[in-house]
């Protein structure tokens, strides 16, 4: 029996979504939508556009913010997760893998790479 490959929104598979981040286009997006929502709360977020280190750069400055974000303030990484729809308490309820602040960190880069596919498939 075949298995059925993971989604997540419904709508997006992994597969999909590890494709769509060796395209510079959508790469450029999710930085971009990652800039927006972190300048919000006056956090810099930089992209220099090297596609071939793009999760890994992303992932480091998403990853002090949040680590920054819970030692000093709950209430701003509370308002930022609910900003871009990732709800802290459903996550905290699955198993995860490392620290909270690297789940977070990597749910926060997958949730707005959905949010840019999803945005590219209903143009």
């Amino acid at each position: 029996m075949e298995s059925k490959p993971e989604r997540f929104g419904g709508m997006i598979t992994r597969e999909q979504m590890e494709d769509a981040l060796l395209r510079e286009e959508i790469v450029a997006d999710v930085a971009r939508q990652l800039e927006k929502d972190f300048g919000m709360w006056g956090m810099a977020i930089t992209f220099s556009h090297d596609i071939s280190n793009a999760y890994e750069e992303l992932y480091g400055q998403v990853f002090h913010h949040i680590t920054e974000l819970s030692a000093r303030d709950t209430s701003i990484l509370k308002n930022l997760l609910y900003q871009i729809d990732i709800s802290a308490a459903k996550m905290l309820r699955q198993p995860i893998n490392g620290t909270v602040e690297e789940e977070l960190s990597h749910k926060i880069i997958e949730r707005e790479l959905q949010k840019v596919l999803l945005r590219r498939f209903y143009k």
